[in-house]
């Protein structure tokens, strides 16, 4: 638009220096006046226009690091879930460890219930070694191997 409206211009200085022979100067004055308002006209709209293009170009621009800004919190928001979800589960399998350990007899090899209640090699269902005493009496030659 700027290109255009320099042509304008030029063309009205070009026309204002042939002008100027006896007595139409008046009425090529008031033509001349006319088309430099138009020309200022235009240039102000030209300006207008490119100032409203540069303002929509930094509301995208804005709206594009909005957009990245809250994807990329929400994938770290994911993140975190997912890596809290997977203490917790790792928490619980640890609890569960436990849990199943500290009901295992540590007298015996393998999982035998502590005593009481008192439980018979039908209910253990392997052989089991016994480290310490027999509380349950499932050695019952006394050779450390209990329910062969």
């Amino acid at each position: 638009m700027r290109a255009g409206v320099a042509v304008v211009l030029v063309a009205l200085a070009g026309f204002s220096v042939g002008v100027g022979c006896g007595s139409d100067d008046s009425a090529v004055s008031d033509e001349q006046q006319q088309l430099h308002r138009e020309a200022r006209h235009q240039a102000e709209l030209a300006r207008a226009r490119a100032k409203a293009a540069a303002r929509r170009v930094k509301r995208r621009a804005k709206a594009r690091r909005r957009a990245r800004a809250a994807a990329a919190s929400q994938a770290r928001a994911e993140v975190e879930a997912r890596e809290h979800a997977e203490a917790e589960e790792a928490e619980e399998a640890e609890e569960a460890e436990e849990a199943e350990v500290s009901n295992c007899d540590p007298n015996y090899s393998g999982c035998v219930p502590p005593y009481p209640p008192d439980v018979d090699c039908a209910d253990v269902g392997e052989t089991v070694t016994v480290y310490g005493s027999d509380p349950h009496g499932l050695d019952a030659d006394g050779d450390r191997k209990g329910c062969e």
